[in-house]
Formats: C-alpha cells, structure tokens, sequence
C-alpha cells in the first residue's frame, strides 16, 4: 500500500520540539518511503534531517509542505523502537526529539550532504552552454561530487544549472547523512594484476625482496599487507614500485578493531542443579513461544544466574532470534562480559561509554548491518538497533546506576520491560537483592517469580559475623579495624587467601572541623563539607570538583586547632600499609580507576598477586567471581542508613548482602565481617540471617504506612537557580500550579522544601515530591507552560519520574 503522508520528527538539539510533523509524500518517493526511513524535509526556512515515524492515507492539517528526498542510509528505527521513543517521551516527561536521540547512532551529524552524479542519458547529452559543459566533463571525472564541492568551484550560480539539469534527467541527486567526525583505521591490501606468463613476470624483476613479493601473490592473490611483511623482508618503498609499474594493485580497506575485554574466567564443568534446570526450562519454553513475558530472577550470590543467561540466550539464537544483555556497569563487570565473549564468540558487541568513539561507531554500524546477534552493554544499548529480539537480560536489576540522571530521566528496568513487551522478547531481571518495586510485583503475579536458593556447585555462604563498634570503642579500640577483622586479616595472610575490603567512601578523612568555633569547611559551590585526600593534599567537593589546600587556620575565627574527622578508602589503605607493611594493597575507587581499562588492570592485579588485599568503595560490590577470596571486611556498613531517604535501608541491606556474596566461592567457606554502630537495625540483622523475605516484610510494611513506592508512585519537581529568593518563590509557584491542575484527593503533595543537599555547583535547590501522579495530554500541556515560564526567571525545572535518589 501506498501512503500519502507522513508524520516526521525533526533532528533538532532542542528540548522546544516536542512533536511531529505532517508532509506529503511526493508521488516518485511513494512505493520506497518506509516507516524509520531518514529524509530531508523544509523547515522554518532550511532543509533539515528528519526520521519517519508515521505513514498514513489521510492527513490531519490542510496545508503541506513535500519531502524532498529519501536519505541513503541504513534503516535503524524499526516500528518497535519508534513506539519506544513515544513511550519514553510520555512516560519520563521529556520532548519527542531528546527520546528519539537515545536511538541515533555514536557521533551521530544532523548535516545534509547532497551528491550529485551523471544519470545514464547524461554522458549521450550534447550541451551547448559552457558552464554546463565544464559540469558535465567534472562529473564524468569525479563520478560523484557534493553540492560544496561545485559550490566552491563554480560559485552559488551552479545550484540554478543543478536544477535544470535535474529536471532534465542529465544528473541524479542523491542525499546522505554527514558521516561521524571518527578517524576510520584503514588495511592496506595487495592484488595481483593479471598477467599470462608467469616466468616472463618474475625475470622483469631483479630484486629478490621483490621478487618474494611476487611470489607470495602468485600463491595468495590477494593478501593483506600487515601479513605480507610478516612473511617478506620488503619495505613499503617496494611495494610501491610494484605497483607504480603495475604489476601489483594496492588497495585500502576499512578496518573494524575489535572490543577486547581480556579477563580470566574459571570455566571449570558445570553442572546445572535442580533450581537452576527448572527455570531455563520455564524461560526457554516463553522463548519458543515468541510471547512477552517477564521473569523475576532472584538468586543467591554465587547461585549460577549467569550460566542460565547464557542458556536463554543460545534458546534465542537458535530460533534465529538476538539477544541483549543489560549491566549496570560494563566496566565493574569484565568476568561478566568475557563469559558471554567465550561462549558467543564473534556474535557479541559491547556497547559502553569507554570505548572511544570510532569503537562504538563501529560495534552500533556492525549491529546494524546483523553482524553481532548478543549485545552486552550498559543501559544505552537498550537504543542499539538490533532487530529480532528473543530476549532480554538485566542483571542486577536492582542498581540504581539503571536511572539517567540527564533528560530522558529513563530507569533502564521499566525501558526493558516496555521494549520485551514491544518486541514480543522474554525479559529476565535478574538479583540476589531485588528492588522492593520488582519483588512486589513478582508477589502480585505481575512477574514470574524463579528462586535460586543454593549456591552452584560445592560452594557455601559465608558465615556472616557483626561486630559492633561502640563496643569496641569504650574497651579502647577507636582505630579502623576492630579487633576480630585485624585478627582475621592476619589469618588469611598467613594463609595466602585473599581479602576484599568495602567502604563506601573515598578519600582519606570526610571532613576537617575546628575545635575553637565547632565549623567543618564547606564547599563554597555546594552545601556539603569538603573531604580531605591525601595523596594530593587537597580539600576537594565531591560534588563539583572544587578543590583547596588544607588551611593553617580556621577560615571562620582563626583557630589553629582543626581536627579531621571519619576516614575514607586512603585513610584505610594507610592504615593497612602500617600494619601490613608486606601486602600488597589494591585500592579501587573513583579516584584510581579514572583512565581508560583502569577496573579491569587493578582486578587483575588483585587476582595475580600474592599476600594482596582489595579495598574499595561500591564498584568492588559487584560481578566479582574470585575462588579465592575467603574473607570479606565491611570497614563501616552505616554510610547510607543516616542518608535521608527513604530507600537507604533497602540500599543497605542490598549493598552489604552483594559485597558479602564475593566471600567463599570456592569448596572452602568464607567469612563476612561487618563493622557497625547500629547492630540492632534490621537491615544489619537481615544481612546476618542472610533473608531476603524479612528485611521485605519489615521494608514493605514501611512504605505502606507513609505512602512510598510500590504503593505509590513518585515524581520529583526539582526546581535551582542561583539566587535563592527565586528559587523559593519558583518553588512555592509551581506547588500552586501543580495544585491547579490535579484534583483534590487524586495527588497528594510533599513540599515544597529544600532538597536534603540545599545547594549543588552554586545552584540553590528546592523539589516538590507529588505521589500517585498521573498526567493527561491537556495537563501535560498546561503543565509545560508553567516549567516554561518559571525558565524565563532563569530557573532550572526537573521533572524526575520515579526518582531513585531523593537527595
């Protein structure tokens, strides 16, 4: 079927566009446009790209403008993806063009660039006009040339001759997206040129590195130069004079490196247990079927969640379908990453943030193009365009490095869930620690609910010891360490067992107070105290970079008596050090994992090196399978239960219970020790029994007493700016307005008030956190107006759907 019309969205950088456009489709394009298709369309005065994401037989409007061409590029918005982009807009409240830009490709130009060449009447046309015969003579040379190029040669009088030459049919115009701005690696390859004699061949040349050369060819026709070299002494000089006189051609091709993400993997026999059978087969049969369906995976630490992955996914790839594997960081993952590497082989792209970006130009052009069929990838490669999916994977679907904290505000969970449902894909979420929203919908038989409740193979949990440290500190210990974990320490040493160390801090003391007026030195940008490092000397904010020297005097009243206070990863690893002068420590957190492959050498390091321990802050908590690791040390498991948020219990529980399951993956037993002041909260003692269920029922009863997700949903009004009455007054305005718009009983409304962190890189911040909010069209509209007009007073507004951090 033909349609006449098209609705298409415009590749602008701005958050204005928030909606389609509708343009006739001429009658030469009618039978080629396809839904997805790339074009180029005039607007307000230009010619700009935009995408097809509606065909339809009746329009909407009375007045059209036509679509001027179809772009020559590789289809990558299937109907899925364009039904996903809409939902995304809607459901994160974000325009139409920052939703579709999550799909476009790495390095991704919204330039035109128009070819022109000769048609096949075009060469037999005889011209009379001089310009017109210069233009015809270029092209016959250059085939193929841009409308800048003959710009620049023949001035802008050319574009009147393009077009009557386009009319006339001597000339074809073509258009093509303006490539990425990469530098492409390039192979050089040699060919042959065809000759009858081949003794007449070899005695025309006199030089025996040459000769080899040819030779070589003889038996390999065509070889890349990179193996040539390997196999002959000849030097690119004679190369080339092989093929100046032509008897060789040279040739370059583009070259498509490789993603490496070499890490050891013990992939001893396995043999799947009872628990795990059960669920491939109950995932493998929602396979076949080719229905949506959605799988809650929750197994212990070390259950074998990973082999059962692997299993759906060779289920997908048989019935000729693809499969896509989500995780929260790739980089905090690489076991993880080389696992499905070893077992797919070539089929697997990676798609992450640190690779550069002619990698991942490359990884998204070879998904595209059906080269990879499993793509593993943090949350972003939930846009890349593969085609055909069977299943989807996110592995700890709990992590809150899932939310985007830039518009679209999406979490990558509820994007997967839509996209299974969408694509007719099993979706599978897989945890140790489920978030509270994900367990309670299992409950509701919203998801189907699969249990892993035994460690794979021979391995046991570790045994789970608190130490309490008000304890320690009134029998005198006020050191890092308490007593059983340095005793611990010395033991695994001694045995040559390695040690993992979890604080959730980095840095060497959180703060520096003085002891005349009680001041801690604050960051002049942000409303939190600046952390002392050590290594640079410095006091530096967390939160905007803002960095001092360590004061002589208290910048408040001049004391001379400034004290540092709690400890950070430094401050450990200085401890460690003198106690352990012997050890080897590797520490990893923000600060020494800044450049490039820098998680993964540090691991390896960890796990080649003897008598070694690894301290770090919540990128060791994860996708770590490390036999050898028997103990683990939680250095201070309050940091986030004093954070005020509701979920920092949940955090808790969940963050201490993945750091504990790195302990004892082997035959051997491990042991956990976690350091605490609050024993007695029941995420603490939840994490000693090892249950799930009990902190759930205490959690659960929590939120459904002061009205918190699941129960309700949330969204956040954030409203900055750098004058403070402003943002007040902003604040106060759009809790009116919001009031407005929803009725009375429907919403209910907290705030406004200052956010728990008041002030963030100079910009004052107040939210209104509004529960149960649903949002039509008409109120959607209305509301923007009032985020527009609060922007005009130079305030910023953020509108956070399912916020999973209140701070």
């Amino acid at each position: 079927m033909s349609f006449q019309f098209a609705d298409v969205i415009i590749d602008l950088p701005t958050r204005e566009l928030n909606s389609t456009f509708e343009y006739k489709i001429p009658h030469h394009l009618a039978d080629s446009l396809t839904l997805g298709a790339a074009v180029s369309v005039p607007f307000k005065g230009f010619y700009r790209i935009g995408y097809v994401v509606g065909l339809k037989e009746k329009p909407l409007i009375e007045k059209h403008s036509l679509i001027e061409n179809i772009i020559k590029e590789p289809p990558f918005l299937t109907k899925e993806k364009i039904e996903l982009a809409f939902w995304i807009a809607n459901y994160y409240f974000s325009s139409l063009s920052e939703a579709f830009k999550l799909f476009l490709p790495p390095g991704h130009s919204s330039k035109v660039i128009q070819e022109i060449k000769l048609s096949d009447n075009g060469a037999k046309v005889k011209l009379k006009e001089n310009l017109e015969e210069r233009l015809i003579l270029l092209l016959k040379k250059k085939k193929k040339v841009t409308r800048n190029f003959l710009e620049k040669e023949f001035g802008s009088k050319i574009n009147l001759i393009l077009r009557k030459l386009s009319r006339e049919k001597i000339i074809e115009l073509s258009y093509k997206i303006k490539p990425p701005q990469i530098k492409q690696k390039v192979e050089k390859w040699l060919f042959l040129s065809t000759f009858t004699n081949k003794e007449d061949l070899m005695g025309s040349i006199k030089s025996i590195k040459k000769q080899k050369v040819l030779e070589i060819l003889l038996n390999k026709p065509k070889i890349a130069w990179s193996e040539l070299r390997k196999n002959s002494e000849a030097s690119w000089e004679d190369i080339k004079w092989l093929a100046k006189k032509e008897l060789i051609k040279i040739e370059e091709k583009p070259l498509v490196s490789q993603v490496q993400i070499d890490f050891p993997i013990y992939q001893g026999k396995i043999t799947l247990n009872e628990e795990q059978k059960k669920a491939i087969r109950e995932i493998e049969e929602s396979i076949k079927k080719e229905k949506n369906h959605t799988f809650l995976l929750q197994g212990v630490t070390g259950s074998g969640k990973t082999e059962i992955y692997i299993q759906s996914i060779s289920t997908a790839l048989t019935l000729q379908k693809t499969a896509l594997v989500i995780v929260p960081e790739i980089a905090l993952t690489p076991q993880l990453v080389q696992r499905f590497k070893f077992k797919f082989g070539d089929l697997v792209a990676t798609l992450h943030s640190s690779l550069s970006l002619r990698e991942r130009y490359e990884q998204w052009a070879g998904i595209r193009d059906g080269k990879y069929k499993v793509v593993v990838g943090a949350r972003s490669a939930l846009f890349s365009p593969l085609k055909n999916l069977g299943v989807i994977v996110v592995d700890e679907e709990h992590e809150t490095t899932y939310k985007q904290n830039r518009n679209p505000r999406y979490h990558a969970r509820e994007v997967a869930i839509q996209l299974g449902k969408l694509s007719k894909a099993v979706v599978i979420l897989g945890s140790a620690t489920p978030s509270l929203e994900s367990y309670f919908l299992a409950k509701q038989k919203v998801f189907q609910h699969l249990v892993l409740t035994k460690r794979a193979g021979q391995m046991r949990y570790p045994q789970v010891e608190v130490v309490d440290m008000k304890r320690e500190f009134k029998e005198g210990n006020k050191g890092v360490f308490s007593r059983l974990l340095k005793q611990e320490i010395e033991r695994c040493l001694e045995g040559e067992k390695k040690i993992i160390l979890f604080l959730n801090r980095r840095g060497y003391s959180t703060s520096i107070t003085c002891c005349d007026c009680g001041q801690a030195i604050t960051c002049k940008r942000c409303a939190v105290t600046l952390v002392y490092h050590q290594d640079k000397k410095v006091l530096l904010c967390h939160h905007c970079g803002y960095a001092i020297k360590v004061p002589q005097t208290c910048p408040f009243c001049g004391g001379y008596f400034l004290t540092f206070y709690g400890f950070g990863t430094q401050r450990v690893e200085s401890e460690l050090l003198n106690l352990f002068p012997e050890v080897r420590v590797v520490r990893m957190d923000i600060d020494t994992t800044r450049g490039r492959d820098a998680h993964r050498k540090r691991l390896i390091e960890f796990l080649n090196s003897k008598k070694t321990i690894l301290l770090g802050t919540q990128m060791i908590a994860k996708g770590l399978d490390f036999p050898q690791v028997s103990l683990v040390g939680v250095i201070n498991a309050d940091t986030l239960l004093h954070l005020p948020d509701f979920r920092s219990g949940e955090r808790t529980f969940q963050l201490l219970m993945q750091v504990g399951g790195r302990a004892g993956r082997s035959e051997k037993p491990g042991k956990v020790i976690i350091q605490t002041f609050l024993p007695e909260s029941y995420p603490i003692k939840s994490v000693i029994n090892s249950s799930y269920d009990s902190f759930y029922q205490r959690e659960i009863s929590f939120r459904r007493e002061l009205g918190y997700p699941p129960f309700f949903n949330l969204t956040n009004f954030i409203v900055s700016g750098k004058d403070e009455e402003k943002v007040n007054q902003g604040a106060f305005e759009m809790e009116k307005e919001i009031k407005k718009l929803f009725k009375e009983g429907k919403i209910k409304i907290l705030g406004p008030a200052p956010c728990p962190i008041p002030k963030i890189k100079g910009m004052f911040r107040w939210h209104i956190t509004v529960k149960n909010l649903s949002i039509s069209e008409r109120e959607r509209s209305l509301l923007e107006r009032v985020i527009k007009k609060l922007s005009s007073k130079g305030l910023r507004i953020i509108v956070d759907v399912n916020p999973v951090w209140m701070l």
